[in-house]
């Protein structure tokens, strides 16, 4: 085999094996953007029945801010995760190896 054929096969492998390790945080991702759209469907409709038992501001304030927390809580993971998905791209182009250069080197290239 070639070199050229087995940095290729070597990126290619690098590029897989990224993409295998930032699939489970990405299914983890939209899970918890799923679970928002939930907890904002049934924030609304707890807070409509509290409206139509005529609750008092501070149960509506109460709804309001455990629906915030818990929304607030799920967005902290997605970036959390989002930073492991960034880390993992990182360390996916950090291995990838360029085809090296057939050029001349110049004169500022070699420091003379």
């Amino acid at each position: 085999m070639t070199k050229q054929a087995t940095r290729k096969t070597k990126n290619v492998f690098q590029q897989m094996a990224g993409c295998f390790k930032k699939s489970d945080h990405k299914t983890k991702i939209k899970y918890n953007e799923h679970l928002i759209n939930k907890r904002k469907r049934e924030f609304g409709i707890a807070y409509m029945n509290l409206v139509l038992k005529n609750a008092s501001e501070q149960e509506l304030r109460l709804e309001k801010e455990g629906c915030l927390k818990d929304i607030d809580k799920l967005v902290k993971e997605i970036e959390e995760l989002e930073t492991k998905v960034e880390q993992v791209d990182v360390e996916t182009r950090s291995k990838i190896h360029r085809e090296p250069s057939t050029s001349n080197p110049t004169i500022e290239q070699t420091g003379v």
